[in-house]
């Protein structure tokens, strides 16, 4: 055979593909794909498989992970049922909200609390992709112990972001990342979010990057109603306002009547950077 500048060119390719990995040549591949071929227009989608389940989600996320948070999923399978409430505060893109909704159904309620603007276009966009605009209400909010009036809130990376805060305006107990903006937000207690719904939720999801205890200490009726309900809380020691604030946490959630339990099940005394079960007496 003889060698033409095709052929040589053809056996070079043929060596570096034999070099390659099928894995990271599809890598690569999917990679081109999605940042050169497929741009978000704004109301394009990507099938995602999430935790075992396919969603329509924007294209941005069509090469994170397949899993999400998986054991606060499986908190959600075991704890919520068809016909539940369930309110998911620092909703942030709605990664938990969906599959929130596909176990409550039509008979169910989410309620998803977020105040970045960004992630909030992202939030409403998955929500109505996936056809949960009948069971997922978004308020748009920083939820915290105070109801009404607004607060600062500090956004990272324009706001994109799932660490954006209402800590980083103000001293925090940690070092705080750099913050690109800060806003003005509503803000809301879970307490009037009760009021307002007139139905204790079954399971409260709470991840705000550092403000935990604040909305905590805006959940006081709630958290000790007869109707208390299960909460599945991520803990930010660096970004809490005092290193006092875990402690008091367990205080507040103990005095109501709660156990705390790690991801593993067993029982805590003391609050680290992790998500936690809390749950209440009546369950």
């Amino acid at each position: 055979m003889f060698d033409t500048p095709i052929v040589t060119t053809a056996r070079s390719v043929k060596s570096l593909l034999e070099r390659l990995q099928a894995d990271s040549l599809i890598t690569v591949g999917r990679s081109f794909y999605y940042s050169v071929c497929l741009r978000d227009t704004g109301s394009n989608f990507v099938r995602k498989r999430l935790n075992g389940e396919i969603y329509k989600l924007v294209p941005d996320l069509a090469l994170s992970k397949d899993t999400y948070e998986p054991h606060i999923v499986a908190w959600l399978k075991q704890w919520l049922k068809p016909g539940d409430s369930f309110w998911d505060i620092g909703a942030n893109w709605g990664l938990i909200s969906l599959p929130a909704a596909t176990i409550v159904g039509t008979s169910g309620r989410v309620i998803a609390v977020e105040p970045s603007p960004s992630n909030l276009a992202w939030l409403k966009r998955h929500i109505a992709l996936n056809q949960c605009e009948t069971i997922v209400t978004v308020l748009e909010a920083a939820v915290c112990e105070q109801h009404g009036g607004s607060v600062s809130f500090s956004l990272l990376n324009d706001g994109r972001s799932p660490s954006n805060s209402l800590m980083f305006s103000s001293s925090v107990n940690g070092e705080s990342p750099e913050v690109s903006q800060q806003i003005n937000v509503p803000a809301i207690s879970l307490d009037s979010l009760l009021a307002e719904q007139g139905r204790s939720p079954k399971v409260v999801k709470i991840d705000v990057e550092g403000a935990e205890f604040k909305v905590l200490k805006g959940a006081t009726k709630l958290l000790n109603s007869d109707s208390a309900p299960i909460l599945v809380l991520a803990v930010h020691p660096f970004w809490q306002a005092t290193p006092d604030d875990c402690q008091e946490m367990v205080n507040l959630l103990k005095g109501a009547g709660y156990q705390i339990l790690n991801r593993q099940g067993s029982r805590v005394e003391a609050l680290e950077y992790d998500e936690y079960l809390c749950l209440p007496s009546n369950s």
